[in-house]
């Protein structure tokens, strides 16, 4: 059996906001973007590749109780090349950048508009 990690989901609070982090600070591409009856989504990332679904629903259509649809104590990881253009959209004292356990990367953290923990990765020469 072959098996291939396609997408994660993550249901935000304002989808605007979120494209903004997701393609306008990180980077990710907006792959698609669109409306389903009140249901925002949109997939960023390369087509053939691993990408991410923000989805934004109205919570009173969908039945969900938003706090509990939040992914409290997830944490998303990005490998970049080039670590300062992110430092620099962010904004100083809006990240961290603790003592690296892994002598092949170092770590930067910071939180997405809806307050997901995103862990940036760069790799060590």
């Amino acid at each position: 059996m072959k098996i291939k990690f396609s997408l994660a989901t993550i249901k935000v609070e304002d989808i605007d906001a979120s494209i903004e982090f997701y393609n306008g600070v990180l980077g990710l591409p907006i792959s698609e973007n669109f409306d389903m009856g009140g249901i925002k989504i949109a997939m960023l990332g390369e087509d053939a590749g691993t990408r991410i679904e923000l989805i934004q629903t109205n919570d009173d259509e969908s039945g969900d109780d938003s706090e509990a649809q939040l992914g409290l104590g997830t944490r998303y990881g990005f490998v970049v090349d080039d670590v300062e253009p992110i430092l620099e959209k962010v904004g100083e004292g809006a990240y961290t950048h603790p003592e690296s356990p892994n002598p092949d990367f170092e770590f930067y953290y910071t939180h997405d508009p809806d307050g997901y923990l995103i862990e940036i990765m760069v790799p060590q020469a």
